[in-house]
């Protein structure tokens, strides 16, 4: 048996007793931990659920978005215990610990690293205050220290006006108070009403009774008020149609921002209570009449108009009718009713009694005129009036038309009758006539029936009746609009068609009867009309006429708030606010005023508001809107919104290996992102290859990068964004490639640069070695052998350059290795390039072309031939020979001709051929060449024709010129006539031979000719036929005159002279022109049309080549005038005067006697010759008739009519009055004239003044000028003003008033006695006098009485005599700018700011601004009321003063009796009397 363990035993045991603790001591470490943890969030949660119950139990989160606890405020309010641990580290929890929670029940708290330094008797406090009231403090303030803040800023007192929150902090030596008062408003606006509705005296009733129609109704204007001094716009609704009876309601509600509401409503009884108004009836007539009537009824209703089924009765009431009108044939009684809509109804009796049956003495009978309906005419009336009698007793008859019955005036002897013409619009003319008979005995009057005549095309008016305006909102109605149509005809209306409509015009489709009716415009429109059609009574019917538009909208918006740019209620530094109106359009539009707290922010036709706010922020506000319509009806809504402008923040985090540089060399690398927002907490993150929500928190990046962002985005509940960033380059070289680059598939000669080079798009290359393993570096080309392999740095690899004139075709590389940045490395196999390089120029050459004429000229056709060639090089790629330089010109305009066939002439032509290798290499070579064959190389041609007449010889030739070799001057003799030869050209002349001196020479001939050239060909010219048009002959010329030849050689009618000329057969005549001159000489004729003469005429004949001829004729004279004569006087024709009349013949045109054939001239009186001169002198009465003749035979006659009176006209006198009257006297004087009648001077007066003689003179005028002055003292005796009286009063007192009256005339005098006397009269007394001419008046005695009194002793107050009185109220006064220095009378200081100075300010002058010099009394400079006034005695003025025993005891001094009534006691005695007085 083993007592123990072995050395290996032991040594297990300890291993595995190690390997037991390595795993059991981490798990027990970890339960602990977690046990610790699982406490403190219990602890945390405790204190979140104490902090929640204290701030409901207190309201805190009533008016706030948040409230912030501290853990010591939890514990003075007994809301958790004193001391609380952290069980994680053993230590207390901080005192100033915060709790925040929020509105949404999120809940935050903060810890800080303090110890515990809450007081237990610390307490806190929370108030709520109704704004407006006063806010009344109810702690001890003498015992604590007081700070108030609002906000962070500390003030002086609470202000209770406005809506806001305060901290009060309370602070003693061994107590501190916390009070947080709150200003709320919990009380509903107050609606007042302001003023009447309709011009009802109702004001503030529940329920208004308004008569139906009676104009516009019109909500009441109210008076909104709120405790929170808000400005508060109403809404108004209503219904009311005062169209229509009935009981209507309007609303009236107003909310302040506080959500408080209050609504008012009233009822409108909307009645018809009076009847139609019967303005009048028309058609019965006065007198008798043979005819039957129509009888018109003429109402209206102010209401709601007449009955639309039936307005009218004439049965009272037992038959209804839409027509005003009834045919009667015989007498009766018309029972007339007439109702209204609402059945209320007015009667009237109407008795016709003046429709003739029998004994008709004459007759009415209609001839003409449009007769329609209810009797009414619409066209002139044509009435026949004939008499009925036997003819054996008819004499004549007589007849009349007027409105009434009518006496006749009018007779008439034709027993056939009379046809009357009836043409203005009239209600009722009657035609009255009764027949006289021979034995001078006349009929009774008799008359037809009254003619109705209607003309008129009846018209439309409109008016509103009743129509909800909102006051400042006008002409746009928030009701339906109760349009009256209303119109008028002399025949009454019978009917009214009409039709709404919301465009420009309708048809109306609709008929109401009556004169006016009212229509309901009901749709929501700007454009709203009404359109009616009007027939009258008689039968016409008016126009389509439209009213005005009238604009409805009774839309009341419904308003809700959609909050865009956050999530919830949160919203960050921008979002916006939009009012979601239902309906969303209205005909007026609308209007949205916003307010943030109370305050308008915004006014205008944006639905939406956008929201800016500073950074950093965490708060509450709320938003309201009021939508109003372009009619002024409103809707609200209002928000809510908690603003959190702290951004949240992402952060993001790279995992993989590493590399050189920043750069990352695993095959993957993980990014991880984290996100935080401590306000409203995060909504939405994303992490990606670009800014966005997408939900994820990592990205992982798996492929080689240079640069790679990732980004992480966050938003919080708010709309605020955070972002961040990281940048990611991955490089493991796997994205490595090997490339040649330079080389040529195909034959080049530029220069070939190959590159063997391995590319890396990311980290780069961070060594570069050769395929030897050398380092590389940079070789000079010019120093490096063409096609040797070298290093190329610049692009990590191998390169080979070929430049010079030689030939490669392909180049081998051996593989090589290169290290990346990111510390890998590359390699690169062998290859080989082609290069196919080729830099020697090909070649080609001209053989074997001699030219076969003389002097280097070719002179028939030849063909050029060219070789080529590329030696040892590339190849001939293209070939070309032609006429062009093509050396220069790309491959395709190679022709690969190896030959060129010369057959164009050509003074010397430059051949090419050109050549090009495969490789781009150019050769190239020339050869000049010319040939002339002598076709085509010369010229014939006419030179210098005319194409017109001319009279200069023209220079025609006929010329020839060669462009090849030239012509061979150098042939025997000149058998062609030619004048010029030349190498290049050779001509010949027209005028030579028999045309040399020719006079005219129209075209010249030319025979065809030849003539050598150098090259030994012949230039053949055709015969020709040139154009010479030359003309030296003139033309001839003659004048000859037209017109009808008068007396001296005078033409008397109109005369034309003209020219005309001949040109033989020369080039034909081109103008004939003829002038007074030569030099005017501008018309081929010239017409005199009513006088003129010419000393001579001169005419100029030019022919077609301008060769010209002149011509002359003597004197011509012509005068056409006939002559429009006048005669005129000293005075007007057919005038009457007294003196003799100078007559002035006149005769147009004037002023002829020197210019044309002269005038003679001849007068005649009533046919009697007279004189001869122009003017003559007429003594008598009479026709004067003037004959002008002209010169030349013409003549014409004028008549003038004398009227002479030389005789005066006489006198006549009428009226006056011999005795006196108190009636107006006229006088007068008249004129009498046998002759031209008298024409002024009557003269009459009437006489209103006192007056006895009046002296009249006046001149009286006949027709003539003729007068005489009369003049005359006429009677009058006019006295036409009353008597003046005067009362003289004697004595007045209590028995009575006596005195006298007496009357005096200054004019016909008194009548009687002009005195009267009275004696102690008591009551007023009237008496009358009376002039001679009968005017009278009355004096009037006025007696009045009255009682007075008086007492025996007084007690009286009386005024102070100084200012020395005491008072008792210290005034309160402004006093601005500081107190004066000086003192006046040691009593006052004056404020400076006054103005006042030493001559005012002192105690004699009392007034406000001043106070009794005191230590105490000092003024506030800058709020201009007292401070403090220790004795409260200030002067202002003076007061009454109180003065004991004072008076006296006998009568008071107001002459012992006052009619101030008196009372008596036991110290005043009194007594009282009546006394008269007299006026």
């Amino acid at each position: 048996m083993k007592k123990g363990f072995t050395l290996v035993e032991l040594i297990a045991v300890i291993v595995l007793l190690s390997l037991i603790a390595l795993f059991t001591f981490p798990s027990v470490n970890k339960t602990i931990k977690d046990r610790k943890e699982a406490l403190y969030n219990v602890q945390i949660d405790n204190i979140k659920a104490s902090a929640v119950s204290y701030i409901d139990k207190n309201g805190l989160l009533k008016d706030n978005d948040k409230v912030i606890v501290t853990l010591c405020q939890l514990k003075q309010n007994g809301f958790t215990d004193e001391k609380i641990k952290n069980p994680i580290n053993n230590k207390y929890i901080p005192d100033d610990s915060k709790v925040i929670v929020t509105k949404d029940e999120r809940i935050f708290i903060y810890g800080t690293d303090g110890n515990t330094t809450c007081t237990v008797n610390d307490t806190t406090l929370f108030e709520y205050v109704e704004v407006g009231s006063e806010y009344k403090e109810t702690i001890d303030v003498s015992l604590y220290t007081v700070t108030i803040y609002s906000g962070d800023t500390v003030v002086n007192k609470i202000d209770t006006s406005k809506l806001g929150s305060y901290f009060i902090e309370y602070v003693s030596s061994n107590k501190k108070i916390n009070k947080y008062v709150y200003i709320v408003d919990t009380t509903s606006p107050s609606i007042l009403y302001k003023d009447k509705v309709n011009g009802s005296n109702e004001i503030g009733k529940s329920t208004i009774t308004i008569e139906a129609n009676q104009g516009v109704f019109i909500p009441y204007n109210v008076i909104v008020s709120d405790n929170s001094g808000e400005v508060i716009e109403p809404t108004i609704s209503s219904n009311v149609n005062l169209r229509i009876p009935g009981s209507y309601y309007v609303t009236y509600k107003a909310s302040d921002s506080s959500g408080n509401t209050a609504i008012k409503t009233q009822v409108i009884k909307v009645v018809d209570t009076k009847p139609p108004v019967i303005e009048s009836v028309s058609g019965n007539p006065s007198v008798k009449t043979p005819m039957s009537v129509v009888i018109t009824v003429n109402a209206y209703d102010n209401g709601v108009g007449l009955h639309p089924l039936g307005a009218y009765s004439f049965d009272d009431g037992k038959t209804w009718q839409v027509s005003n009108s009834i045919t009667v044939d015989s007498n009766t009684t018309l029972n007339i009713v007439v109702r209204d809509a609402a059945l209320n109804k007015t009667k009237h009796t109407e008795k016709i009694t003046n429709i003739l049956k029998d004994d008709k003495n004459i007759s009415f009978t209609i001839k003409s005129g449009t007769l329609k309906n209810n009797g009414w005419f619409t066209s002139d009336v044509g009435v026949l009036v004939k008499p009925l009698v036997s003819n054996d007793y008819f004499e004549s008859f007589s007849y009349c038309t007027g409105n009434n019955i009518c006496t006749p005036d009018k007779t008439s002897t034709n027993y056939n009758g009379e046809t009357i013409k009836l043409t203005e619009n009239t209600s009722g003319t009657l035609i009255c006539g009764r027949v006289n008979e021979k034995d001078n005995t006349k009929t009774d009057i008799v008359c037809s029936t009254l003619f109705k005549i209607d003309k008129s095309i009846p018209d439309v008016r409109y008016e509103v009746i009743s129509g909800n305006q909102n006051n400042g909102y006008e002409p746009w109605y928030v009701s339906d609009v109760n349009l009256s149509v209303r119109t008028s005809s002399i025949s009454g209306i019978e009917k009214i068609e009409y039709c709404t409509t919301t465009g420009n015009s309708c048809t109306p489709n609709k008929t109401a009867y009556g004169s006016n009716i009212n229509v309901i415009l009901s749709t929501n429109s700007k454009t709203n009309k009404v359109c009616s059609i009007v027939t009258n009574n008689a039968g016409t019917r008016g126009q389509n006429t439209c009213s005005i538009n009238y604009q409805i909208d009774k839309i009341v918006p419904s308003v809700s708030l959609v909050l865009n740019g956050g999530v919830g209620d949160y919203i960050g530094k921008t979002a916006s606010i939009k009012a979601v109106v239902s309906p969303s359009t209205n005909a007026s539009g609308y209007t949205f005023i916003w307010y943030k707290n109370g305050t308008q922010i915004q006014s205008g036709t944006s639905d939406t508001i956008t929201i800016s706010n500073g950074d950093n922020i965490y708060k509450e506000d709320t938003y309201r809107v009021v939508v109003i319509t372009g009619a002024g009806n409103k809707g609200e809504s209002s928000k809510k919104v908690k603003v959190d402008t702290v951004k949240p923040t992402c952060s993001l985090t790279a995992n993989g290996t590493n590399g050189n540089n920043g750069w990352f060399i695993s095959s993957s690398v993980n990014i991880i992102g984290t996100f935080k927002d401590s306000e409203s907490g995060v909504e939405s993150k994303g992490v990606g290859t670009s800014y966005g929500y997408n939900g994820n928190t990592s990205y992982s990046v798996s492929t080689n990068t240079k640069g790679t962002t990732i980004y992480c985005s966050v938003k919080d509940k708010a709309g605020n964004e955070g972002s961040n960033s990281i940048t990611i380059k991955k490089d493991d070289g796997s994205d490595s490639s090997c490339s040649l680059s330079g080389e040529n598939s195909s034959w080049t000669n530029g220069r070939v640069h190959i590159i063997y080079q391995l590319t890396n798009s990311l980290s780069g290359v961070a060594e570069v070695q050769d395929f030897i393993g050398n380092a590389m570096s940079t070789y000079d080309d010019e120093l490096v052998d063409q096609g040797q392999i070298r290093p190329n740095s610049n692009a990590y690899g191998l390169e080979a350059i070929f430049y010079n004139p030689v030939v490669y075709k392909t180049m081998s590389f051996s593989s090589w290795s290169i290290t990346l940045n990111s510390g890998a490395k590359a390699s690169c196999p062998a290859k080989t390039a082609n290069v196919y390089f080729d830099a020697v120029k090909p070649t080609c050459s001209f053989v074997g072309n001699t030219p076969n004429g003389s002097n280097g000229w070719y002179k028939s056709n030849a063909n050029i031939t060219a070789t080529f060639s590329d030696g040892s090089g590339s190849g001939v790629e293209s070939k070309g020979v032609g006429s062009e330089n093509n050396s220069s010109l790309d491959a395709g305009s190679y022709n690969n001709h190896t030959t060129y066939a010369l057959t164009e002439n050509t003074n010397g032509k430059t051949l090419y051929c050109i050549v090009k290798d495969k490789a781009g290499n150019v050769g190239s070579n020339t050869i000049n060449v010319k040939k002339d064959d002598g076709v085509g190389s010369g010229n014939c041609y006419l030179s210098g024709e005319n194409t017109t007449w001319r009279n200069v010889k023209p220079n025609t030739r006929y010329v020839a010129t060669s462009s090849g070799s030239g012509f061979n001057c150098n042939f025997p003799g000149d058998p062609l006539n030619v004048s010029s030869c030349s190498e290049g050209m050779f001509f010949k002349p027209a005028f030579f031979g028999a045309t040399a001196n020719a006079d005219v020479v129209k075209t010249r001939d030319f025979s065809s000719f030849s003539i050598p050239l150098n090259s030994g060909a012949k230039l053949t010219c055709p015969a020709k036929t040139a154009n010479i048009y030359y003309d030296n002959e003139k033309p001839t010329c003659s004048i000859s005159i037209s017109g009808t030849l008068g007396n001296n050689g005078w033409y008397k009618t109109k005369s034309t002279a003209s020219v005309s000329g001949n040109d033989g057969s020369g080039s034909g005549v081109a103008s004939a022109l003829i002038g007074y001159t030569a030099s005017n000489a501008v018309s081929s004729s010239i017409t005199i049309n009513e006088g003129g003469r010419a000393s001579q005429l001169v005419g100029i004949v030019k022919d077609k080549a301008g060769n010209t001829t002149t011509c002359t004729h003597g004197e011509w004279k012509v005068d056409a005038t006939i002559p429009s004569v006048k005669v005129t006087g000293t005075v007007a024709s057919g005038t009457w005067t007294n003196k003799d009349v100078t007559l002035y013949g006149g005769v147009t045109p004037d002023g002829v006697d020197s210019v044309f054939s002269g005038y003679t001239y001849r007068w005649t009186r009533d046919g009697t010759y007279v004189g001869s001169t122009k003017n003559i002198t007429a003594t008598s009465s009479g026709t004067y008739t003037l004959t002008v003749t002209t010169g030349a035979g013409n003549s014409a006659s004028a008549s003038y009519t004398v009227k002479i009176d030389k005789t005066a006209p006489t006198c006549e006198y009428s009226g006056g009055s011999s005795s006196w009257t108190n009636r107006y006297v006229t006088i007068k004087i008249g004129c009498k004239d046998n002759e031209s009648g008298c024409a002024s001077g009557e003269k009459s007066e009437t006489i209103r003044t006192l007056t006895r003689t009046k002296a009249m003179t006046t001149t009286i005028k006949d027709k003539a000028g003729n007068s005489t002055t009369c003049t005359k003292t006429f009677d009058v005796y006019y006295d036409g003003t009353d008597p003046v009286c005067s009362v003289n009063i004697t004595s007045s007192g209590t028995s009575g008033v006596s005195g006298n009256v007496s009357a005096t005339d200054t004019g016909s005098g008194i009548s009687g006695s002009s005195s009267r006397s009275f004696t102690n009269i008591k009551s007023s007394t009237t008496y009358t006098f009376s002039d001679k001419a009968g005017n009278s008046t009355s004096c009037r005695v006025n007696v009045t009485s009255s009682t007075e009194y008086r007492k025996t002793t007084c007690r009286e107050y009386k005024a102070c005599s100084s200012n020395q009185c005491d008072w008792n109220t210290c005034l309160t006064t402004k006093c601005s700018g500081g107190w004066d220095n000086r003192v006046w009378g040691n009593k006052y200081k004056c404020c400076s700011a006054q103005g006042c100075g030493p001559s005012s300010c002192h105690e004699s002058n009392p007034g406000p601004r001043y106070c009794i010099k005191d230590g105490n009394a000092k003024c506030l400079v800058n709020s201009g009321k007292w401070n403090s006034c220790k004795y409260k005695e200030c002067v202002a003025g003076y007061e009454t003063c109180r003065a004991e025993n004072c008076g006296c005891e006998t009568w008071n001094s107001a002459g012992n009796w006052s009619t101030t009534s008196c009372h008596e006691s036991t110290v005043i005695k009194c007594e009282s009397r009546t006394v008269y007085y007299g006026s």
